[in-house]
């Protein structure tokens, strides 16, 4: 990146479905989604309205290509930060041009609703480059049964965990790591 490069963060909404390009052709894999960013204005009564909708063309490159494909839908609330510049085309229906956001990173806003993370395994691309390296469970794409665990404290002893599931059992994954150990241990 130049020091002449914008970088932007911007909050709203995946616009479109996500397309992925090269996903398995040996090519550099890249999907692009469109996403729609409304400002909440003041209108003249003091009240609050929609303002003008600024779309952008999101385009996201190798491993972060396939998990926005596996993880973005039509109408998830997401934060992407990155690269602003604008593309020129022409096409039969004569020139065009677009705001395009290429992701440096992007994920769903928490602050309007819930998901659920899981690590991605490394894979090679076809030069030959390890991307997305993951190391321990969860590195695979799949979620992590935490049923058999619970919480332990710097001590390893268990620790209580005031977090219940729907069901009234612990949930284990509401612990956090302490002092750069993992703070699940096995039950016994």
């Amino acid at each position: 990146m130049s020091k002449n490069d914008v970088d932007l963060t911007v909050a709203g909404v995946v616009g479109s479905e996500v397309r992925i390009f090269h996903a398995d052709d040996g090519g550099t894999p890249f999907a692009m989604f469109r996403m729609a960013h409304t400002a909440r204005v003041r209108d003249a009564a003091g009240g609050w309205r929609d303002g003008e909708t600024l779309w952008f063309t999101v385009k996201v490159f190798r491993q972060a290509a396939r998990n926005a494909a596996q993880s973005l839908r039509t109408g998830d609330a997401v934060l992407v930060h990155g690269r602003l510049s604008t593309e020129e085309w022409t096409n039969d229906s004569g020139s065009h041009f677009g705001v395009v956001l290429t992701a440096t990173s992007f994920g769903h806003d928490l602050t309007r609703g819930t998901a659920h993370f899981a690590r991605t395994s490394a894979t090679r691309s076809a030069d030959g480059a390890t991307e997305a390296p993951g190391d321990g469970p969860g590195t695979d794409g799949q979620p992590v049964d935490l049923s058999g665990f619970v919480a332990v404290d710097d001590d390893g002893e268990p620790d209580e965990l005031e977090e219940e599931t729907d069901d009234g059992t612990p949930d284990a994954s509401v612990a956090v790591l302490a002092a750069g150990r993992p703070a699940l241990a096995a039950a016994h």
